[in-house]
């Protein structure tokens, strides 16, 4: 799924994870270095951790930077959903001319 902007991609991925809107302020981002899979410059991802309408623990995976995969392809910046959905959203113009320089 495409989104225009990166909090329009925020809401969606909260949403399909069940976070109401009113838990925003729970809202907890910290570094994912065990994903492996690292921005343009070595950027690590992050998990945002949010209560969800259950009261549970959401985890929600977010590639601000992007990321490259093995074969050099460029995935744009992105939240994901539970059944790990892409949620693109464009990057900033810096962001994308960042990333296009090191990939090229």
């Amino acid at each position: 799924m495409d989104f225009a902007s990166e909090p329009e991609a925020l809401q969606e991925a909260l949403r399909q994870h069940n976070v109401p809107n009113e838990n925003m302020d729970l809202i907890e981002r910290v570094p994912d270095y065990d994903q492996g899979l690292v921005g343009p410059k070595g950027e690590p991802a992050e998990k945002i951790y949010a209560l969800d309408v259950d009261g549970n623990i959401a985890e929600i995976k977010h590639h601000a930077n992007g990321h490259l995969y093995p074969d050099n392809t460029y995935e744009t910046p992105h939240y994901h959903g539970p059944k790990k959905v892409h949620l693109n959203y464009r990057p900033s113009l810096i962001t994308w001319a960042y990333s296009f320089l090191t990939v090229v």
